[in-house]
């Protein structure tokens, strides 16, 4: 005789299995208030470390000399700059709009933008060792500030993007507008519904219809009854 044995997969389980053995595994959490609460920590880190990065930045800028430095000092201010705009559209969207779409766009954000300062990281690095070279202690002092909050900056908006992505069942909501999602509209408290009347139809007087059979046929259609 010959057997056959099939064995069955379940990928939600083998799914399951592999997150708890990995590092954001250790990061799942059923709870939606904890899940926030991580959330709004670490967006706070990255404000604190914006706000340092900030006072580098302008100490780069207005420090610098010769046209590298100049460049660099832009590139900081910048970056800066940009940082703002997506933190007010972060802080934005998770209170208000925290949509599939709006929410998508700034987890991508947030990824580039942390790619941006790896980036920077590496390139004030450099321009603080030729800086040593040539004996400019402040340059140096400011090039080397910069990269450090820039590489923390990385390193934390890689953390929160993360973060975002493993909690993302905890802080998207169902857009109503959505193709293929049921949005029950509120009534109007001005127009009765009768108690059965899912589509909020009013059925008509007996002086409206003119007859009572009228009225029957009218309250029947309206509970979804064919007379």
């Amino acid at each position: 005789r010959q057997y056959t044995v099939t064995t069955v997969h379940s990928h939600d389980s083998t799914q399951h299995c592999i997150m708890n053995g990995s590092p954001l595994g250790q990061l799942k959490t059923d709870d939606p208030k904890k899940a926030k609460h991580r959330i709004t920590l670490v967006w706070l880190a990255c404000i604190v470390l914006y706000v340092g990065a900030v006072i580098a930045g302008w100490a780069v800028a207005a420090g610098g000399n010769g046209a590298a430095s100049g460049g660099l000092g832009f590139a900081a201010c910048f970056s800066i700059a940009v940082t703002g705009i997506v933190g007010c559209f972060g802080t934005t969207v998770m209170r208000k709009y925290p949509t599939p779409p709006a929410m998508g766009i700034f987890l991508g954000v947030v990824s580039v933008l942390s790619m941006q300062y790896l980036i920077l990281s590496a390139i004030f690095a450099g321009q603080a060792e030729n800086a040593s070279q040539d004996d400019d202690e402040s340059e140096y002092s400011n090039d080397v500030a910069f990269s450090m909050f820039s590489c923390f900056l990385f390193i934390i908006f890689l953390f929160f993007s993360t973060l975002v992505w493993t909690y993302k069942d905890h802080l998207i909501t169902v857009d109503p507008l959505a193709p293929g999602e049921v949005y029950d509209a509120p009534t109007s408290a001005a127009e009765p519904v009768v108690e059965g009347n899912a589509t909020g139809f009013t059925p008509p007087t007996p002086a409206e219809a003119g007859a009572g059979g009228a009225v029957t046929q009218y309250a029947g259609a309206s509970q979804g009854v064919s007379m």
